[in-house]
């Protein structure tokens, strides 16, 4: 199918042939090398896509929209705020954003005079994961946690010991990290290490 042809409008959500072809030909394989193949001109005008395929280049920017905000130094947490999990907070969760080079957010500490829910939505868009702790079974945690999961963030998933067995079941075939009351030192070190894995040392130097 040539660039000219209508149908190529629809798949892309263009309102010409004339904004098809820029995408693909001036764009795609001109400017960012995302695809490549072979042009040819068309009787009606314009140029015809012969052979097309995604490059290595194309595949890398692929991969980028996948994982979602590649460029945000933003670890947002969501967790319940009852005093009894405060130290998870603050001697587990924060250092360890902070020590794999990200920052952390977490809402209740974050000022604004909007809504909380928008202000919550907000923050998760313009983050580059999220940590969601179970404990407490709140749902909220559960719709942030499948909010970013919608949004193509990484989700790193967090449960007290004694409560994983009343995690939803929806969720069950995700990696836990487990962990006990006064034992923050080493999940903060396990929690650097799971998101130095799953997402690289963050854009922050300390």
């Amino acid at each position: 199918m040539g660039t000219t042809d209508p149908g190529w409008i629809a798949v892309t959500w263009s309102e010409s042939i004339n904004e098809v072809q820029y995408l693909l030909i001036d764009y795609l394989l001109g400017a960012i090398g995302a695809i490549d193949g072979q042009t040819s001109a068309a009787i009606s005008g314009g140029a015809f896509l012969i052979g097309g395929r995604v490059t290595p280049r194309g595949h890398e920017l692929l991969e980028e929209l996948r994982e979602g905000n590649p460029e945000s130094p933003i670890g947002f947490c969501a967790m319940w705020f009852a005093d009894d999990v405060r130290p998870l907070w603050t001697d587990a969760i924060e250092p360890a954003i902070h020590a794999a080079g990200y920052e952390p957010k977490r809402i209740d500490q974050h000022e604004h005079v909007n809504r909380i829910d928008d202000e919550i939505v907000a923050m998760i868009r313009r983050s580059r994961f999220v940590v969601a702790d179970f404990t407490g079974q709140r749902g909220g945690v559960y719709f942030e946690a499948g909010f970013a999961l919608g949004l193509g963030l990484r989700v790193i998933w967090l449960c007290r010991e004694d409560q994983l067995k009343d995690v939803h079941f929806d969720t069950r075939q995700y990696n836990f990290l487990i962990w006990k009351p006064g034992e923050y030192a080493d999940l903060a070190k396990r929690l650097q290490n799971r998101i130095e894995a799953a997402l690289g040392r963050g854009p922050i130097k300390r």
